[in-house]
């Protein structure tokens, strides 16, 4: 199995146009229950899983995501990956995000703020040490916002780097949740990042779908709604 596919899938898209979309309550792609939990899996088998909270207070919108994944072959794990990251928005706009992982036992750290003082159009970026500047308002490639199928640039979520895409819909799918054919919109990612996107008619993120480098599918379901 391609150890790059497995990181990718692992962070879950680990990623720019300005977007003016909305990141609170009122927004579509943030569940009324405050949680969600995929399951990852390969071959038919779970690897991992997926677990986002959204809290709320006010014109602030926290998003916290768990992410792990261990792959054993003959009861050895053949690989591992933990992730966790928290995206803080205001008003709808990104101002801050921290990712820390654990990357088959390489450390990855990266955090990224708004620069309110001096240059709020920027959001500094430090991945392990290394300092970098981006534009401000960018939607990170946690996927969960539904606007990410407007953007042709994401931020990277696990080393900070812009990621060119173009994503295409193709019309109304259904997916499978805990048992329930669920309406989706279907849309195609390429580019820097290669994915299959499912959103609810209501925005909720429903599935994610990539292609391995041996050619199986690396799939996330959600678990509920």
């Amino acid at each position: 199995m391609g150890r790059r596919i497995l990181l990718l899938a692992a962070a879950m898209a680990v990623g720019l146009l300005i977007s003016s979309a909305r990141a609170d309550a009122s927004v579509p792609g943030v569940p009324p229950s405050g949680r969600q939990e995929f399951g990852i899996f390969r071959h038919g088998e779970q690897i991992g899983r997926h677990v986002s909270e959204f809290i709320r207070s006010g014109n602030r919108l926290t998003v916290r995501t768990h992410v792990e994944i261990e792959v054993k072959i003959l009861l050895v794990t053949a690989f591992h990956f933990d992730m966790d990251t928290e995206e803080q928005w205001v008003d709808g706009q990104l101002v801050a995000l921290r990712t820390r992982a654990d990357d088959d036992g390489r450390r990855r750290s990266l955090d990224a703020r708004r620069d309110d003082q001096v240059q709020p159009e920027v959001l500094r970026v430090s991945y392990n040490g290394h300092p970098s500047a981006i534009p401000a308002g960018m939607l990170p490639a946690s996927l969960w916002n539904p606007e990410t199928v407007n953007q042709t640039e994401l931020l990277d979520i696990l080393n900070g780097k812009r990621r060119v895409v173009s994503i295409l819909p193709q019309g109304t799918d259904t997916v499978e949740i805990a048992g329930r054919a669920v309406p989706a919109r279907h849309y195609v990612m390429r580019g820097d990042l290669d994915r299959d996107l499912w959103y609810g008619l209501d925005g909720q993120l429903l599935r994610i779908g990539m292609s391995a480098q041996d050619g199986s599918q690396v799939i996330f379901v959600r678990q509920s709604l």
